[in-house]
Formats: structure tokens, C-alpha cells, sequence
């Protein structure tokens, strides 16, 4: 059913085999199930059931080599939908459940600060991105340390901390003071996750940003400081 595109058939006959009625349920193939069909409603776009059954497979087969991204994809579905709470509960599941996935743990938490600064909440951004620095800097890929400084600087710019906020920006450029080592690194990074063009110049393109970002507010600074100078008057 699935390889006739029909998702609606395919999701019903595995309910039957998770449903304890047919006494299949604690079947592997069950097991399973239980991911597929959070994967077939995710390609029908049923975001919130997607989520669900993601999270009831986390939950049900925490060692299946697929839990831990199933968790991290409910994260990312019920940030999506505006779950706020449900996702940040996934993401502290993801912490205690899949300890030794680090990397994971901290893009999840750089994903839960970006979305309150994408609501424009900087108040709560900077509170859980200034939380999760550590963890970023410590196991994040290149690309998302510098993504974080500098969305953490924006949201301590935003708060009117300029001293903390000048501090990450300038954590962004120090991170980028040899330009082609930089740009080489996300490109491995590209390739090892086996990108296309199109994802490896978005990894570069968000960096960029970033990076463009520090180097604006240091020279925003500096002009506020010409700014004051008093220049003599023509007459």
C-alpha cells in the first residue's frame, strides 16, 4: 500500500498490528509500526498525530536505533504547531532518555531558542539559549555554535544588555577569523551529512548571516562613538 502511495491504507493495516485485539502487538514488526505510521502522517502533512505516535514510539522502543530521532522529530513537529510545552518536554525527555547524543540534545535546544526569538520573545530566548550555551559550544556542529552566539547576542541586544550582547557577537567573529578554514569545515559538515547544493548553501547562508550580524553591530558601535563628535561648523 505504501509503494502504491496509498499512506491512508498502509497506516490502517499497521494498526492492526499494534492493536492487541490480533495479539501481534509485541511483534518487532509492531514495534515498528508504531514509527511508520508517525512517518506516514508526517508525509501527509498530520503533523500533530505525526508527533504522537513519534513520541509514543520514543516512549515504547527507547533502544530502537530510530527513537532518538523520532523524539527529536517531534521536537521539531510540535515547534512547528506552536506545542511549545509539549516540545520542550520532548526535549528534556531527549536529555535524560538519549544522554549519549549530544549533538542531537543541542541542536533541540538551539531550535527551542530560536523559536521563542522567531515570536519575538527575547526574553524567554535568551533564557533558554543562555542556558544551553555550554552544551552548544561543547557538542554543536560549527554552523550552529555561530548561529547561537549570535542569536543569543541579538535577544541580550534586544534586552538591552549591550555588554553581553557584544560579548557573543564578538564570540561570532573570533569563531570566524579565518573565513576559508570556516567555510571549508561547514563544507565537510555538508558532505558528511550527505547534503545536496541547495541544504550545504543554506548551512552556509544562515552562517553568513550570523556572521554579518556581529560584524554589524561592532560597526554600529563604533559609529556611535563618531556620532558624538561635535565636527566645527562652516559659516
Amino acid at each position: 500500500f505504501q509503494a502504491a502511495r496509498l499512506v491512508a491504507k498502509a497506516i490502517a493495516v499497521r494498526k492492526l498490528l499494534i492493536n492487541p485485539k490480533y495479539n501481534l502487538h509485541t511483534t518487532d514488526l509492531a514495534r515498528r509500526a508504531v514509527w511508520e505510521i508517525g512517518a506516514n502522517y508526517q508525509a501527509i502533512a498530520v503533523y500533530d498525530e505525526a508527533a504522537s505516535w513519534f513520541e509514543r514510539f520514543a516512549s515504547e522502543s527507547p533502544k530502537d536505533e530510530k527513537a532518538a530521532q523520532a523524539l527529536s522529530d517531534a521536537v521539531v513537529l510540535r515547534l512547528g504547531l506552536g506545542q511549545l510545552e509539549e516540545a520542550i518536554k520532548n526535549s528534556d525527555l531527549f536529555e535524560k532518555q538519549f544522554s549519549n547524543r549530544a549533538q542531537q540534545a543541542a541542536q533541540i535546544a538551539f531550535a527551542i531558542g530560536a523559536h521563542y526569538a522567531d515570536r519575538e520573545d527575547w526574553r524567554n530566548a535568551e533564557k533558554r539559549l543562555s542556558g544551553a550555551m555550554g552544551r552548544i559550544d561543547k557538542n554543536a556542529t560549527a554552523d550552529l555554535q555561530l548561529q547561537a552566539h549570535g542569536l543569543l547576542g541579538r535577544a541580550y541586544n534586544k534586552n538591552g544588555n549591550k555588554n553581553k550582547a557584544r560579548q557573543e557577537y564578538d564570540k561570532v567573529r573570533g569563531l570566524w577569523r579565518d573565513p576559508a578554514a570556516a567555510v571549508k569545515k561547514l563544507e565537510e559538515l555538508s558532505a558528511a551529512a550527505g547534503e545536496g547544493e541547495a541544504q550545504a548553501r543554506r548551512r552556509l547562508g544562515k552562517t553568513l548571516e550570523a556572521v554579518g550580524e556581529a560584524y554589524f553591530f561592532s560597526a554600529e558601535e563604533k559609529k556611535a562613538i563618531v556620532d558624538t563628535i561635535a565636527f566645527p561648523e562652516y559659516r
